[in-house]
This record gives structure tokens, C-alpha cells and sequence, in this order.
């Protein structure tokens, strides 16, 4: 505390105090390396900058019941990831598993994610699928399998519904080829739609499935075609175009000036979110007479921004 008045300035003594952390955030993660009696659990821990230990819940039900051992994710403020290897497991059954963080502000927890050990035959785990790796059209996809000492063939099923419908095949793996990830890439869906994946591996022994995951499509890009101008005056014209937003709210306006720096623009107009196509005009002011002028139409949605192709335009003199 500082005082000042007409006889001088005086300072309290210096005193500290330490802001409290935020407890940490736990996200559960995915099964790698499943066989029907082991498993490695993944999952994703931000400290919040405050010493941080972890473990896995898992078990029979969604009491969990069992925990690894407790484990540092260190006292960063990124997220990173951690893991816990699983052994004992019986064959062909349900399991639970979720993440859990401390520290000294809290606990954070994970969502609950089942998974179900393999019997006889491949093991196979379905990937979550990567937000990065979808389009309006297409997802790179991936799981983990293990061909349990026979030759293996693996597929990704994919559909709108659990009935699935689609399938990608990859090419086999070997006998020894031992717990493999397998990616591959799903062309020809339909934009922002939800789809549901599994991965299926199939050897002389059976055939096991990877847990349903669901992923969704994005909306595809904008569109912006520009027309040629019309009710052209000595100082105006009106710039024309046609957008589609595809599916989202979007805002469009006209780039226009004497070169194809443009420099001036027409006031921003709303896109509804159609899929159809929609006539866009807007008034160019004040132009200069006897003037030739460049003009595109700019359209811009949560997918990105677009522009039109250049067109040129005279105002008579």
C-alpha cells in the first residue's frame, strides 16, 4: 500500500499472494494394442500449470472398479498425452475405462468409453476419427488390428446408421505381422452429414469388430460467381453475382476499383444458410466517368472465403 499527501509519500510493507490453479482437464482417449487379454489406454491431460497425476478407471461396468497405478502428467500449461497399459483382461467382454486427473485444485474426468476384448480370431480396435482429417466429402479414417498369428483382411464399414452400408477394404496383413494400425481414406460422402464406423478383420479363426465411432462431414465451400454490371451511370453501376452458402450463414459484398487491387468494397449483405443458389447485387458509388472499372463478388462462411472471378465494367462519360 502506497500513501501520498502534501507531507510526502510512505510504502506499506511488501506483502505476495499466489493465484489458485484450475483444475486439470482429462479427456479418455482410445484402445491400442487390444488383445482379449491385454489393452493400452490413451487419453489427453492439461495440468493447467499445477503438478498433475493421473489413472485409469476401467472395469466390468460403469462402476469401473479397478485403477492403474497412479502416474505424473507433469505441471505444463498444453495438453499431453498419457497412457496405461492393461493385462489380465478376460476374453470377449465389455469393458469401461476413463480417465482421471488431480491436482491440487481438483479432479477432472474423462468420458466413459467401452470396449470389448476379443475372443478367438484378430483383434481390432476402431480409431477416433481425426476433426482435421474430414472434408465435405471424404475422412481419413484408421483403427488399430492384430492378425494373432494368421493372415488377416481388413475392412472399414461406414454409414449413416449403425446398419453401416459402406466398405473400404485394405490390403491384408500378414500372419506376423503383429498389432498394426491400418489407415485409409472414405471418398464420396455426402457434407455434413454424421456417419458411423467400424473396423471389421477377418482371419481363418473368426471375425472381430472394432467399437462404432462417429464422425461428421463438413459443409462443403462457399461458391461466388460474378455477373456483368449492370444500370451503368457516370458515377454508379450495380455489381451482380450469384452464391451459395451451402448450408451455413454467410455474408457477401463486392471488391471494386480502377485495377485489380480493388480498394473499395459495397457494404456487407447476409447469406442465408441454403444449399441454393442465390442472386447477389450491390451498388458501386461514386465511380468516376469514362472509367473502366474491376469488380468481384467476395462470399464467406464459417468454411472459408471465396472470390469471384475479375470482371470489368466502362461508366459512360
Amino acid at each position: 500500500l502506497v500513501a501520498t499527501s502534501a507531507g510526502g509519500t510512505v510504502a506499506g510493507e511488501d506483502r505476495s499472494f499466489r493465484t489458485a490453479a484450475s483444475k486439470p482437464d482429462a479427456e479418455t482417449g482410445w484402445i491400442s494394442d487390444l488383445t482379449s487379454a491385454s489393452a493400452t489406454l490413451d487419453g489427453v491431460v492439461d495440468p493447467h500449470g499445477a503438478s498433475t497425476q493421473y489413472f485409469f478407471e476401467y472395469g466390468e461396468t460403469e462402476a469401473f472398479g479397478r485403477t492403474t497405478p497412479l502416474a505424473s502428467a507433469g505441471a505444463g500449461t498444453e495438453p499431453v498425452t498419457v497412457q496405461a497399459a492393461l493385462s489380465g483382461l478376460r476374453p470377449r467382454t465389455t469393458y469401461h475405462f476413463r480417465l482421471v486427473a488431480t491436482n491440487e485444485s481438483g479432479t477432472g474426468f474423462g468420458d466413459d468409453h467401452p470396449f470389448a476384448t476379443p475372443g478367438a480370431g484378430p483383434s481390432a480396435s476402431t480409431r477416433e476419427v481425426d476433426p482435421e482429417a474430414v472434408s465435405a466429402t471424404g475422412a481419413g479414417v484408421a483403427a488399430w488390428v492384430n492378425p494373432s498369428g494368421a493372415t488377416t483382411s481388413v475392412t472399414f464399414e461406414y454409414g449413416s446408421t449403425t446398419a453401416y452400408g459402406g466398405v473400404k477394404k485394405t490390403p491384408d496383413l500378414a500372419a506376423n505381422a503383429g498389432p498394426t494400425q491400418v489407415t485409409t481414406s472414405l471418398t464420396g460422402l455426402a457434407p455434413a452429414t454424421t456417419y458411423h464406423l467400424r473396423v471389421a478383420a477377418t482371419n481363418a479363426a473368426g471375425t472381430n469388430y472394432g467399437r462404432d465411432v462417429t464422425f461428421t462431414t463438413r459443409h462443403r465451400p462457399p461458391t461466388a460467381t460474378t455477373k456483368p454490371a449492370g444500370s451503368l451511370a457516370t458515377t454508379q453501376a450495380t455489381l451482380n453475382g450469384t452464391a451459395n452458402a451451402q448450408g451455413l450463414p454467410g455474408t457477401a459484398w463486392f471488391e471494386f476499383g480502377t485495377t485489380t487491387d480493388y480498394g473499395s468494397m459495397t457494404p456487407e449483405q447476409p447469406l442465408a444458410p441454403w444449399t441454393t443458389t442465390t442472386t447477389v447485387s450491390a451498388q458501386a458509388a461514386p465511380l468516376l466517368p469514362g472509367t473502366t472499372y474491376h469488380a468481384r463478388l467476395v462470399v464467406e462462411t464459417d468454411e472459408g472465403r471465396v472470390r469471384g472471378a475479375d470482371v470489368t465494367f466502362v461508366t459512360p462519360r
